[in-house]
């Protein structure tokens, strides 16, 4: 990745609305870990980031959670609450 280099898509949340004061540094970074997932794989670079971030908490560097998941029921159907309130009431005002 070259310096100057746009990088909004691959970025998410807070991190792309703070401003990056070194946009080179930035691109070594990422050039870095690039070539970590290149050269060692993912798994590598997992347990790497997530050294960074325990580090980081232990320094007292906020680090906004970015996590995001699909949602998943884990109530069975046949175990779920029935419906509060008046449905066809409601339904009306949806």
């Amino acid at each position: 990745m070259a310096a100057g280099e746009d990088t909004s898509h691959i970025l998410s949340g807070l991190t792309n609305q703070l401003p990056d004061r070194d946009p080179e540094e930035t691109a070594e970074w990422v050039e870095s870990l690039d070539g970590l997932i290149r050269e060692q794989g993912t798994e590598r670079a997992q347990y790497i980031m997530r050294s960074l971030l325990q580090r980081a908490g232990a320094q007292s560097v906020g680090v906004p959670m970015v996590t995001t998941t699909d949602y998943v029921n884990t109530i069975p159907v046949d175990q779920e609450a029935e419906f509060p309130g008046n449905e066809e009431f409601e339904r009306r005002y949806r």
